[in-house]
């Protein structure tokens, strides 16, 4: 049932991460891509709120009954999720930050499928 939760858990993330791309890459001026990013902050930063628990069981280790190396390879990911947290709210004027937040969305958009993968 853990499993499950976790599951619906990223696929969620999966349709958060599409949309910011979309919208990133249909805006040509900063000054959109501004006001953009600080409505996508909020919906990453709730999207990991609730989230802080299921973190906090995968850190753990103990309810997930996955091989070890997976298990090392989710936590690093969700440490991933909570530095797109944190780093969603620095994008203010710095082009090249926006360029560091794309890839790292990219980055975490393209490692889904694997967990989902085997998450089923």
């Amino acid at each position: 049932m853990k499993l499950m939760h976790l599951k619906q858990f990223l696929l969620k993330l999966k349709w958060v991460f599409h949309l910011q791309l979309l919208q990133v890459q249909e805006k040509n001026h900063w000054y959109q891509r501004e006001l953009l990013e600080i409505k996508l902050a909020g919906l990453v930063s709730k999207s990991l709120q609730l989230s802080q628990r299921r973190i906090s069981m995968i850190k753990s280790q103990k309810n997930l009954h996955l091989p070890a190396f997976l298990q090392v390879h989710l936590q690093q990911y969700m440490m991933h999720l909570v530095l797109l947290g944190s780093h969603t709210w620095r994008i203010t004027q710095m082009q090249t930050q926006m360029v560091e937040h794309t890839s790292l969305v990219m980055f975490l958009l393209l490692q889904l499928p694997i967990f989902l993968m085997i998450l089923d």
